[in-house]
């Protein structure tokens, strides 16, 4: 009974976490952007709202696997916002919904860790700060995408598109033409 009692409270108490968190607004990318495709990039929906969230991959045996770098002493890897916000340079949200990645895959989980609450956290107490523990208690989705594409330039060739190309393309429903559809 008392397990059950601590179960009931950790999921309480998660879904209040969960629930008051404000939700940051998503920023629709700049179309002219160009997207470059060695080795090639994913475009996905989600589930939920996790465009500014820390995502990873787990290994077989459940412990988390390529775990970005994000460190802020890295400014190429950010875009920063007037407020101090930032969000990952190679992620970007299109008009249609969708997200073009060059990080994201399909195995990938979601936490509910900021992009910038991983990095500020990173760059304050160095990468000992996120033990693979902290993060899997963070995981809020392990099958997060309802759609995923990906473009393969080891297989499709080489090809730049500009993020208003690919938005085009999912809107007018010829991914297929130019994309993997992996799920």
């Amino acid at each position: 009974m008392e397990r059950i009692i601590e179960k009931l409270i950790f999921l309480l108490m998660a879904f209040l976490m969960l629930s008051s968190c404000e939700q940051e607004p998503l920023e629709i990318a700049d179309e002219n952007i160009e997207v470059g495709n060695l080795p090639g990039f994913s475009i996905y929906k989600t589930k939920g709202s996790y465009f500014n969230y820390l995502s990873f991959k787990l290994n077989p045996d459940g412990t988390p696997n390529a775990i970005p770098d994000y460190d802020l002493s890295y400014p190429d890897l950010f875009q920063y916002y007037p407020d101090g916000r930032v969000k990952p340079r190679f992620r970007w949200y299109l008009e249609s919904g969708y997200v073009v990645s060059g990080e994201n895959w399909v195995t990938d989980v979601f936490t509910n860790i900021t992009v910038w609450e991983y990095a500020n956290n990173y760059q304050k107490n160095n990468y000992s700060y996120w033990d693979h523990k902290s993060l899997i208690r963070r995981i809020i989705d392990k099958n997060p995408y309802k759609e995923f594409y990906y473009y393969d330039a080891y297989k499709k060739g080489t090809h730049t598109f500009t993020l208003g190309e690919i938005n085009l393309i999912m809107k007018s429903g010829k991914a297929l033409e130019y994309f993997e559809k992996i799920k």
